[in-house]
């Protein structure tokens, strides 16, 4: 049985998110796949950096969909419960 990178996004683009995005990058069993971030010109900033093909503003849809296996969030610390709670019903 061969097994799959997990798949992850990234909420936020800041420089934690850089942070985990280029330490997800030397991992051969983690592949980032969204991000996500209320200024969608800079999440699309982001993405194009780091070649992360799904780009939103809508981070609960994003955590929700059903091949995402992990979430990284690299939001503001007041966002974090929501958020983390969120990714973790889904």
């Amino acid at each position: 049985m061969t097994s799959r990178p997990l798949r992850a996004v990234i909420l936020g683009y800041g420089f934690i998110a850089d942070m985990h995005t280029d330490a997800a990058a030397g991992l051969a069993d983690v592949d980032v796949v969204g991000v996500s971030g209320h200024r969608i010109d800079r999440a699309n900033t982001f993405a194009g950096r780091w070649g992360i093909a799904r780009v939103t503003d809508d981070w609960e849809s994003l955590c929700a969909e059903p091949d995402v296996d992990l979430v990284v969030i690299g939001t503001p610390n007041a966002l974090h419960a929501e958020q983390a709670i969120h990714a973790l019903d889904h």
